[in-house]
Formats: C-alpha cells, sequence, structure tokens
C-alpha cells in the first residue's frame, strides 16, 4: 500500500521530505502473474503489480511477504531481486509529490485465494503473454518481463524441486519455513551472485 501509514513510521508520503523506501512483487503461479488495480494514488484505479513501503524495523522479505498478505490475502516465497529503480511523481507546479525507491522482487505462488484488500481494488492472474492488455507503466511491464524470465531460469534445467531449492537459497545460505525475519542480500542483475546469473 502506498498511502500515509500512521505507527509504522512511514508519514508524509505526499511533498516527503526524503524518498520513501519500498517493495514491488512479480508474483508467479505457474505461467501466470499476479496484477492488482491500484486503490489509491499514486496511480489508483491503474493496473500494476503489487507492493508498498517497507515499515521501520522491518526485512525486506519480511515486507514482501507482509504486503502481499496485505493486498490480495495470499502466501508467496521471495525468490530474488529483479530490478531496482525510482518512481518520482511531480505536481503541476513541478514539485515532487511522491518520491519511491522501489526494489522489485520475484515471488513464488505458495497458497491462498486471491482476495484484493487494503489498496488494492482488483486482482487477477494474468497469463504474462497477456499482461501487454493491461496499460501497465512501460518500467512495469519490463519489471514483469524480467521476473518471468528469471523465473523459468529458476523451473528450467535440472529437477524442478532442486532448482527451485537452489534458486530461493540465492543469499548462500538455507532457508527454514518460517523463518521470514532473515534479511535478503541485495543483488542487482548483472552481479555475480545475481541468481539470474547462476541459473537459480
Amino acid at each position: 500500500m502506498l498511502d500515509d501509514e500512521e505507527g509504522q513510521g512511514i508519514r508524509g508520503r505526499r511533498y516527503p521530505e526524503r524518498p520513501i523506501a519500498a517493495i514491488g512483487a512479480v508474483v508467479v503461479k505457474g505461467s501466470d502473474v499476479l496484477l492488482v488495480v491500484r486503490g489509491k494514488d499514486p496511480g489508483r484505479g491503474e493496473w500494476s503489480i503489487p507492493g508498498g513501503a517497507i515499515w521501520l524495523g522491518e526485512t525486506l522479505r519480511q515486507a514482501v511477504i507482509r504486503e502481499i498478505r496485505e493486498e490480495v490475502s495470499i502466501l508467496i516465497e521471495p525468490v530474488g531481486l529483479v530490478q531496482a529503480l525510482d518512481r518520482i511523481v511531480r505536481d503541476k507546479r513541478d514539485r515532487v509529490e511522491y518520491h519511491y525507491v522501489l526494489l522489485d522482487f520475484l515471488c513464488l505462488y505458495r497458497s491462498g485465494r486471491l482476495k484484493p484488500a487494503s489498496d488494492a481494488a482488483e486482482a487477477r492472474w494474468v497469463r504474462g503473454c497477456n499482461v501487454g492488455q493491461y496499460g501497465l507503466h512501460p518500467e512495469t511491464a519490463a519489471v514483469i518481463r524480467q521476473g518471468l524470465q528469471m523465473a523459468r531460469r529458476c523451473r528450467g534445467g535440472h529437477d524442478r524441486s532442486e532448482k527451485l531449492a537452489e534458486c530461493r537459497d540465492f543469499d548462500g545460505s538455507s532457508r527454514d519455513e518460517g523463518k521470514d525475519d532473515r534479511d535478503m542480500r541485495m543483488t542487482m542483475p548483472g552481479d555475480p551472485a545475481d541468481p539470474s546469473r547462476r541459473g537459480c
């Protein structure tokens, strides 16, 4: 969610004093990707990927899992960083109205049924080849393409279960079920530690 959330150390998102760190999620289920209609500004009424601001004291992994659970009521498994970018929205007087530093992660669907909540007005599984029909911002469409390519690499090659386990283990350590409070190592596309370069 990208509106004010008092009590979580996130205030004044309109005309902020400094950029706000936020996450986005390319959630993949088979050949489908999750799209939501934003219920609040910025981007009210537009199709996009789910995401929102990181709370004070929250790890990246916790933020991704929480945001998806809050927005669409499903459980996901964060895999790795797809792209880091910024979103700056200026008003008619050229003042910075919104400024987010976005970290978009590939996530794998685990369980649950889509039920839009918080700031998601609608949620839908969409075939990856059909996302171009939803009027997405070019940056969002590019992130989805990158995420789907990364997911295919995670599923391809050798035994599927082994590849997915290796893909989740992108920080070089084993990740136990339920341990959602571990920090996610930041890897940029092209970094030797980037899972997309390791074949996941």
